[in-house]
């Protein structure tokens, strides 16, 4: 995943906050444990949600203790010691989603990309495939998307048919924490329309570099840009909006599943995720153009 599945920390409160960040930093420690120390690299706001969720369908009732942050020792952390199984599953689904991005890497990127993909693949190897022999349902789900996910793009598929791939997949491990029928249906859309969320943010994202790359994004197809190296400032605002239009449709499917769900303890962290931590990020990537900003000051310093 990629890390835009997250909270709008300003609309939280200081301990909801608080829960949030011990729940990050619990999945940071057993990613360690079940994947070796190197598989904290993979640690992502989207697989903190899973874990989040995962563990109020459990009724987990977390208690908080003090404890050094295994990455940097010096500063201290909150840990959940409750949820071990919601943990393992979401260190898991890290180890996963973070193999497949590099092998999708060295297919599509340029020559950086496939060079620092080529490198950390023998590292991410040995823990896939124990993450897969822990979870194969995770793991058919996955190897499936990524079959799906790459005849569409040879295809050269339009929006629906890039998306489905990715959302078929979460709508399966979603659906699995489910404890009964109706959870389950509750659950696979959450993770469908999650998932065709989180491929259209990234598209979106990427597509000022995939035209000047002239690698593969949906919204070429989409735009009529396949001619262009960059987005033509006139068509901007058209763009952006009707990217956002897309997302927004996703997003309300969203909360009518979470609206659906008898959620715990983190009810209030996950409802501000998808009601207003996925719009912050639209916001930051259609409107203020952000991370483009970022990218393009990093290349400049360079």
């Amino acid at each position: 995943m990629f890390g835009y599945v997250r909270p709008h920390k300003g609309e939280l409160l200081v301990k909801e906050y608080e829960a949030y960040k011990a729940v990050y930093c619990t999945l940071c420690r057993e990613l360690g444990k079940h994947y070796g120390a190197l598989s904290r690299m993979a640690l992502s706001y989207d697989l903190t949600y899973y874990a989040m969720l995962a563990l109020d369908l459990e009724g987990a009732k977390p208690q908080l203790r003090k404890g050094r942050c295994v990455v940097n020792p010096a500063k201290k952390c909150n840990y959940i010691c409750e949820g071990q199984t919601a943990y393992h599953k979401a260190a898991a689904l890290t180890v996963m989603m973070t193999y497949q991005k590099l092998r999708d890497n060295l297919d599509d990127e340029g020559f950086f990309g496939k060079f620092a993909a080529a490198i950390l693949m023998p590292f991410v190897k040995g823990p896939y495939k124990k993450a897969a022999k822990d979870f194969p349902f995770m793991a058919e789900a996955i190897e499936e998307m990524m079959k799906a996910q790459r005849q569409a793009e040879l295809d050269s598929a339009g929006i629906d048919a890039c998306c489905d791939p990715v959302a078929k997949a979460l709508s399966v491990i979603f659906a699995e924490l489910g404890d009964d029928e109706r959870k389950k249906l509750i659950l696979s859309q959450l993770g469908y329309f999650l998932g065709r969320w989180i491929y259209a943010i990234d598209a979106a994202d990427d597509l000022p570099k995939d035209l000047k790359e002239g690698s593969f994004n949906l919204l070429i197809k989409k735009f009529g840009l396949e001619n262009s190296k960059e987005i033509p400032e006139d068509r901007r605002d058209e763009i952006d909006n009707e990217c956002n239009s897309i997302l927004n449709n996703n997003v309300a499917m969203i909360n009518s599943a979470v609206n659906l769900l008898e959620l715990g303890i983190y009810k209030n962290i996950l409802e501000n995720v998808s009601m207003k931590g996925m719009a912050e990020v639209q916001r930051e990537i259609l409107f203020l153009h952000i991370h483009d900003r970022k990218k393009k000051r990093l290349g400049n310093e360079a």
